[in-house]
């Protein structure tokens, strides 16, 4: 993609200064941008082009012939149309029929899916943006603790290998920040894709925080909604419409009616009904049957295990969601809390100067550093939610 081009795209999502990238914003650009759901979504006219093909009936064919005797002219002219073709039109018309149901469904799945992605990268941009923020604090926190530390040992307060003590921890804490750093352009590259545009950093983004509801259970919903599921289902109706056809073509490779004329060399005119039809000596149709039979039965178990799997895949996010849920609550509601009275007292005890500044600044850290853990577990709160929710709404990924 050309330069120019490429700031086109980019300004589409590119906010400008003081503007953000939002959720909806974000989901529009993948709707309208993203090659792959466009390819994606050509599968339907394809699957409904062949609905309409599998009602066609093969063309009749005109045989024309000529001979000379006695140098006279002999011509002999024969019209044939396929009778099984015909017969088998139903079927052919039933099996592409849930061949096209199949298809609407699997592309809901995975335009879905593609959706979901797009989520997800905003999340994660978002969650990677607040995290280089909190990070941004405990480097400035810890740059501070090695300041002090070096004052310190200039005056003779401390040892030398305390104040290395303090260097390394700062060092440290600058290697962790430059880790999350790279992780937010990652994450930014991620949504880029995502989305089916041109990469271009993003400074923010605009998140209406989705409030997390209390532990639920998804029940039923996942195996009724699943589009996985329906797309199965309608495979193995097509399967099953489409068995009788191909044992009958194997058994049966020409089955024709026609008409034969022919004009002899005295003027003379022929004519009547050609009938012709394969002789089921050899091939009676065992092995397209048997094949035909196993396919099914392998459809049926691969839908069983399907099941298996989405109803795993509920439960394991409830069970995750929970957890996470409750570890949530008890380090916003108690932990956060307790650090925030640490800070306070250890602040009122520096004033008293019963403690030093070093000890303040490490308070101040780990504050910042229990924030770290909310946000974490905010994180994966949100990503069980946003699975739990895909699945009630029908959508699955391995």
């Amino acid at each position: 993609m050309g330069t120019g081009v490429a700031k086109q795209v980019v300004g589409d999502f590119a906010q400008e200064e003081g503007e953000s990238l939002t959720l909806n914003r974000a989901i529009a650009l993948t709707l309208g941008h993203h090659r792959g759901m466009q390819a994606i979504y050509e599968q339907v006219p394809m699957a409904r082009a062949e609905l309409v093909e599998a009602g066609l009936l093969k063309n009749p064919i005109l045989e024309i012939s000529g001979k000379r005797h006695g140098g006279e002219a002999i011509v002999e002219v024969g019209l044939i149309q396929c009778l099984l073709d015909l017969f088998m039109r139903s079927g052919r018309i039933k099996g592409a029929g849930a061949n096209l149901c199949a298809i609407e469904a699997e592309v809901r799945l995975e335009m879905m899916g593609i959706l979901h992605e797009t989520i997800r990268a905003f999340y994660a941009v978002d969650l990677a943006g607040k995290r280089l923020s909190l990070m941004q604090a405990r480097l400035e926190t810890y740059t501070l603790i090695a300041q002090v530390a070096d004052r310190l040992f200039e005056a003779g307060n401390i040892t030398k290998l305390d104040q290395r003590a303090h260097q390394i921890a700062c060092l440290k804490e600058e290697q962790a920040f430059m880790e999350v750093k790279e992780s937010l352009r990652m994450a930014q590259h991620q949504l880029s894709l995502s989305m089916g545009v041109a990469f271009a950093p993003v400074d923010g983004v605009e998140l209406s925080a989705p409030k997390l509801k209390r532990p639920w259970k998804l029940k039923d919903l996942p195996l009724k909604n699943s589009l996985a599921l329906q797309a199965s289902s309608h495979r193995i109706e097509e399967q099953a419409r489409l068995a009788g056809v191909k044992v009958n073509n194997a058994v049966f490779e020409e089955l024709a009616l026609g008409f034969d004329g022919e004009k002899e060399a005295d003027g003379l005119f022929f004519s009547g009904a050609q009938f012709s039809f394969s002789i089921p000596f050899f091939n009676r149709g065992q092995a397209a049957r048997a094949h035909a039979k196993a396919r099914a039965r392998a459809m049926i178990l691969e839908h069983g295990h399907l099941k298996e799997k989405i109803a795993y895949s509920a439960s394991m996010w409830e069970g995750r969601y929970e957890a996470a849920f409750g570890r949530l609550g008890a380090c916003s509601k108690k932990l956060l809390p307790r650090s925030a009275e640490q800070l306070e007292e250890t602040l009122l005890h520096y004033n008293a100067m019963q403690v030093s500044v070093i000890d303040l600044l490490k308070a101040k850290a780990d504050q910042l550093e229990i924030g770290l853990k909310v946000l974490e577990l905010w994180g994966q709160c949100l990503e069980a939610q946003t699975e739990m929710e895909v699945l009630a709404a029908g959508g699955y990924h391995d």
